[in-house]
């Protein structure tokens, strides 16, 4: 009996110690995600597609170079200043899936100097802020450079960028 004992008590202090966790164990798993999550690689060729889609692309128009993305959109009746006609080079400050969101950054922008403001609403319910549109990309380029400047406006890649509406891709 005395040996089972002295058996069990090694066996149980074998498997309490190889089962340990430590601090370095959670920072490593930790780190791994974290690095996963940010990482711009997808296993799956979809997500990776779809992330592509999403992001703007830098693309020369009338000689100006100029962060892009085309997306089918049309005016949002739930926000902003828009007069219904909508010009090629719409300067995007923010996108949301909240209209909530996308509203109360619309009307920020209102007040610190942007009175044209508005939001377009794409097919899968995304609303995009636009501080500002322009006919051509001179000026949408002149826009950019004011909200870049502007001390009010804090914004993270790849804002403020230009959408063009689909229908208006030529």
């Amino acid at each position: 009996m005395n040996r089972l004992g002295f058996i069990a008590i090694i066996v149980l202090a074998a498997l309490a110690s190889s089962c340990k966790t430590n601090e370095a164990n959670y920072k490593a798993a930790y780190e791994k995600a974290k690095e996963k999550q940010t990482s711009e690689k997808y296993d799956d060729p979809a997500l990776a597609a779809m992330k592509d889609r999403t992001m703007p692309k830098m693309r020369v128009i009338d000689g100006d170079s100029l962060l892009v993305r085309v997306e089918r959109v049309s005016i949002s009746k739930d926000g902003g200043n828009a007069d219904g006609k909508l010009l090629r080079f719409n300067v995007v400050v923010g996108e949301f899936h909240q209209l909530f969101n996308a509203n109360s950054m619309c009307e920020r922008l209102m007040k610190d100097g942007y009175p044209k403001a508005f939001l377009l609403k794409s097919a899968d319910a995304h609303y995009f802020v636009v501080c500002d549109e322009a006919a051509t990309a001179g000026d949408a380029k002149k826009i950019i450079n004011k909200v870049k400047n502007d001390s009010k406006m804090t914004l993270k890649s790849p804002y403020p960028y230009v959408l063009i509406p689909s229908h208006l891709n030529y």
